[in-house]
């Protein structure tokens, strides 16, 4: 077992006490409003007790025009105050600091009421282009949900800038084809994100904890870079972000815009390795780094050999949510999930999130 694994970590002002982190994952649990439910309680418990370092929150949408799927959790306005509290509440039961992750669906929106338009960036897949006036609104909302997390006992929040939601369409060449000053260089194409990241640290102010979960690929041929993706984490890096989560996937075309093939255990498990290493050497922000991670000899060589400083899982928390303390205890060497994604492909049906594999 790694030392480091289990070794604190800071982004600012937020404390791990170790470096596992439950990576943002839609539980399908809220309301068809977006509220929070006893059933969602229930599983931000269960990760505060298992041990993990850090919750990151599945995408809660800021807007009711950016709410990607059913059951999402909503942080669109009061409301949703209540509830958010609740959430915080549970996991400091336990001393698990947790952080709200921010979203907006744009392009992608498929919950939205008949009336609102899909917006994104340029008016490519069925959708509208943004308007400075449209801009400035979504900006005041990602501004305006943060400092409800903050007031609301969240310990950060996470700006979602991947997986080709509305701050990651602004990235993408396939989705960003405007010719102002939003599109056209990396430069231009991440005004955007940058303004909502302003938006936001004015919001909550300069010491609280304020990251972000970039896309180092959308796996399609005209989708960023990893090379782009690093320029856009120095950017933010200047303007003052506490830490920062490298994913990569697509929600164009076909949802098999990820990375394919069986995760093989071991010291060589990871993804975004090769984008982590890119990163490391261009910047100094904590890293977390998710994807494909099952094994404390995976997750314990990228912090060993320096490509990243904390490590994130989604799916194998949602067949057990106590795997950190398993292996703290020396219970296990690696986690249960066998990465069949029949959680995602069937177990979201009717709103309830959890593992569909045979035990």
């Amino acid at each position: 077992m790694t030392a480091l694994l289990f070794s604190p970590l800071s982004f600012g002002n937020l404390s791990l006490q170790n470096r596992i982190v439950r990576s943002a994952t839609w539980e399908a649990m809220a309301s068809e409003d977006g509220l929070v439910t006893d059933s969602l309680l229930t599983m931000i418990r269960n990760l505060s007790k298992g041990g993990c370092g850090l919750i990151l929150t599945g995408h809660s949408y800021v807007r009711r025009d950016g709410q990607a799927s059913p059951w999402q959790t909503g942080a669109y306005g009061d409301v949703c105050r209540p509830g958010l509290a609740g959430m915080a509440s549970v996991a400091h039961a336990h001393n698990t600091p947790i952080a709200l992750q921010l979203s907006h669906a744009g392009l992608f929106a498929a919950a939205s009421p008949p009336e609102l338009p899909r917006l994104g960036p340029s008016s490519v897949e069925g959708g509208n282009a943004m308007t400075g006036k449209d801009m400035a609104a979504i900006s005041g909302a990602f501004a305006s949900a943060a400092g409800m997390a903050k007031d609301a006992g969240f310990d950060a929040v996470q700006i979602h800038l991947a997986h080709t939601y509305l701050l990651s369409q602004f990235l993408c060449p396939h989705t960003n084809t405007r010719t102002d000053e939003y599109g056209g260089s990396i430069t231009n194409r991440a005004r955007f994100p940058l303004e909502v990241f302003r938006a936001v640290r004015a919001a909550v102010g300069k010491d609280y904890p304020v990251l972000l979960k970039i896309n180092c690929s959308d796996f399609i041929p005209d989708g960023i870079t990893p090379e782009d993706a690093v320029e856009v984490c120095s950017m933010m890096e200047k303007a003052g972000v506490n830490g920062i989560e490298i994913s990569g996937g697509s929600n164009i075309g076909s949802r098999n815009s990820y990375p394919a093939g069986k995760i093989s255990l071991g010291p060589e498990e990871g993804y975004y390795r090769d984008a982590a290493k890119l990163y490391k050497s261009k910047v100094k922000v904590p890293l977390i780094l998710v994807g494909g991670f099952r094994s404390i000899a995976g997750a314990g060589s990228v912090l060993d050999q320096g490509i990243a400083d904390a490590v994130s899982f989604s799916r194998p928390f949602i067949r057990e949510t106590d795997f950190p303390n398993k292996w703290a205890a020396g219970l296990a060497d690696a986690v249960t999930c066998i990465s069949c994604n029949l959680c995602s492909k069937e177990a979201r049906i009717n709103g309830n999130l959890h593992c569909c594999a045979p035990r």
